[in-house]
């Protein structure tokens, strides 16, 4: 190479030149759109032009008094410093960010290899005439052969089996089973709630109404031990309503004012409840950190917890026990037991990964013993987790969990699978016990424009999955004859779609906050400075037009 091509300044796109991630580039080039918009909108001004104010220094220089020359003089090694310590940043940024890619690309090795090992054989699974399969992917678990029916349903969810569930205007954030598995619940950014035959042909809503929740709808769940009839749901307003249903399945208004009963009102907005075992009884929690116990048929009671400055996404109560757990933006969740929780406080216990480098806990599942705990990390991991000795079971990876409160669930009677979705659109399941990945199906938007798929809920007794997210259609995915594992150009896509979340998602956490934004902050303190040393030189020519008008923006009212 000539010395007058080592010279040259390097061009961006060579320190992102990895083709097979795409991420680099795209990441970098969203950090910069989005300080470029924060400057457009006036969000932050524009950045100073430092050769201009280099000039003006030095046309102040020629014009001013000594005082004014060495101020101008000192204005411009302040500048100085501020480009040297830019080109620093800018010449050391190639080689963190390789390093970065480096450490990015061996931790996606690793997950791929645990996600798919090389000497795994599949279960025998049973391939079903497809009249049979119809049949028993429509009737309850009533055996030990629909059990294994069901279970090996993780390894065929397929688009190929897949129907659309129509008639919401928004994305939709909260699905529910009924207790026979026959009905979903859906409620939606739309502030509707709507009722499906899950099983009927008719794609679209049995019912549709309106819930009185003045925002988005973030959970909406069938009551335990009331026939169906008896519908809660919480809203980013606070609010957690209750719906009662008719014998036709219609909601019964509560009075020509309110459509629905208020329970309780949270300050801020309530993301998810949950219902004490045996019971229908409910635990709500909210962004306001209170965490009420309420009983539908006694009247409104204060909170039974409160965490001061948190935020609570996330609650699950423990099945067969007294525990419920919370999560949200801290780094641990917290379990409490309800016998000993009072306004004063409660003795918690925080369960969590040590030496995390999260942020938060977007949602926690109880296993069906109530003894491990499924917990979902901002930072792109899932983590199985036992409750009484606070460590790491297992870790689930290769999704992305950065965009939204995403949800995690078990399925399987046993909690043989782990589900979640994915800001890269697609619903990921792996086994429990080996972290394996078993299944991966898009389940929001296109190949060209991926969505996010924030909610999965599997049926109890029959192997169905429904799943929703930033679509206003909800996915309901039944097993198909093609085993996801044995079609190895779709498994070789989502590995490269594993590898693609894992390094985008490092990009987006170390990278995307190291010389992009220390420019920013610097330009942003330079323009403000400058902005200030105006503002208070015009402060006393500005006195005057004050008095004459003190509302100038008012003329027109």
């Amino acid at each position: 190479m000539s010395d007058s091509s080592e010279n040259e300044a390097a061009d961006p796109s060579d320190y992102f030149s990895v083709r097979e991630e795409r991420d680099a580039t795209v990441e970098v080039q969203r950090t910069i759109d989005e300080i470029n918009d924060l400057f457009d909108s006036g969000a932050i001004p524009e950045p100073p032009n430092f050769e201009e104010m280099e000039n003006d220094a030095a046309n102040t220089s020629d014009s001013d008094s000594s005082d004014e020359v060495t101020d101008s003089s000192e204005d411009e090694m302040e500048m100085e410093e501020i480009e040297d310590d830019f080109g620093m940043q800018r010449q050391e940024a190639p080689e963190r960010i390789n390093v970065m890619q480096a450490e990015m690309r061996k931790k996606a090795e690793a997950i791929i290899k645990k996600s798919f090992p090389e000497e795994s054989s599949l279960k025998q699974l049973y391939a079903l005439p497809k009249a049979l399969r119809s049949r028993c992917s429509k009737r309850p678990r009533t055996g030990s052969f629909q059990d294994k029916i069901y279970l090996e349903a993780a390894y065929k969810f397929s688009d190929s089996c897949m129907t659309e569930l129509t008639g919401h205007t928004g994305c939709v954030n909260a699905l529910g089973w009924s207790s026979d598995d026959q009905c979903i619940v859906s409620g939606s950014d739309d502030k509707c709630i709507n009722l499906y035959n899950a099983l009927g042909k008719d794609r679209t809503p049995r019912s549709r109404f309106f819930t009185g929740h003045q925002s988005n709808i973030f959970q909406s769940k069938f009551m335990p031990h009331q026939n169906n009839r008896k519908i809660v749901s919480c809203a980013r307003d606070g609010a957690v309503r209750l719906t009662e249903l008719d014998n036709a399945g219609c909601p019964v208004r509560l009075s020509a004012e309110e459509p629905t009963k208020v329970l309780v009102k949270h300050q801020l907005s309530a993301h998810k409840l949950s219902f004490v075992h045996g019971t229908s009884v409910i635990l709500s929690a909210g962004e306001d950190g209170r965490i009420y116990q309420i009983d539908h048929r006694e009247p409104p009671r204060n909170p039974i917890l409160r965490l001061d400055e948190k935020t609570i996404y996330a609650i699950d109560c423990q099945p067969n026990g007294y525990e419920f757990a919370v999560c949200g933006d801290f780094q641990n969740a917290k379990i409490f037991d309800r016998r000993n929780v009072t306004l004063l406080g409660a003795p918690e216990r925080d369960i969590g990964v040590e030496n995390s480098s999260n942020h938060g806990i977007t949602c926690l599942r109880y296993n069906h013993t109530g003894t491990e705990l499924l917990i979902s990390t901002n930072d792109g991991e899932i983590h199985l987790m036992d409750t009484k000795e606070s460590k790491v079971i297992n870790t689930y990876a290769g999704h992305q969990n950065e965009q939204t409160v995403k949800g995690v669930n078990f399925y399987g009677r046993n909690s043989e699978f782990v589900v979640s979705g994915s800001d890269c659109g697609n619903l990921y399941i792996w086994d429990s016990k080996t972290a394996a990945l078993v299944n991966s199906q898009l389940a929001d938007g296109t190949e060209l424009n991926p969505g996010v798929v924030n909610v999965l809920e599997p049926a109890k007794s029959i192997p169905l999955l429904a799943t929703s997210g930033l679509d206003s259609e909800i996915k309901l995915w039944s097993p198909s004859e093609q085993v996801f594992l044995e079609d190895s150009d779709r498994v070789a896509e989502i590995k490269e779609k594993m590898t693609e979340n894992i390094i985008s998602g490092g990009a987006n956490r170390r990278s995307r906050f190291s010389f992009l934004d220390r420019l920013r902050l610097l330009e942003y303190m330079s323009r403000r400075e400058r902005d200030l040393s105006d503002s208070s030189e015009n402060d006393d020519d500005n006195d005057s037009d004050d008095n004459d008008d003190v509302h100038p923006d008012c003329r027109q009212m």
